[in-house]
């Protein structure tokens, strides 16, 4: 073991004074380095995540048979529907639809109608 050690510790040495032999070069920078910027643009959104806000011209653009609050969510996909809403049992527009979203109870909805009445 002593034997290993005295060979192995004056060879380190060794290899440690070639490698401070070396000499390094240093470029002389001609031209001005610059990193790369990036920019980001981004519209600002006030519409928060899960909303959906549909105004007057939308309202117009759109194709509705009876101009109903029900027609107009149709278009979202994150509303579903009861499975009897279009059924022949159904009262028709006299009771409102079962409408979900996002997977909650039909109960939990919140409808917020600006400038309209509770």
């Amino acid at each position: 073991m002593n034997k290993v050690t005295h060979l192995v510790l004056p060879l380190s040495l060794i290899s440690t004074d070639v490698l401070a032999e070396n000499k390094t070069e240093t470029v002389p920078i001609t031209e001005k380095q610059t990193s790369d910027t990036i920019v980001v643009r981004a519209a600002p959104t006030n519409q928060s995540m899960g909303t959906q806000i549909i105004n007057a011209d939308k309202i117009a653009s759109r194709p509705t048979g009876n101009g109903t609050v029900t027609e107009l969510l149709k278009y979202n996909p994150n509303v579903r529907f009861a499975n009897d809403s279009n059924s022949s049992l159904n009262p028709g527009e006299i009771a409102p639809e079962n409408v979900s979203f996002h997977g909650e109870k039909f109960y939990n909805n919140n409808f917020i109608i600006p400038h309209g009445g509770n």
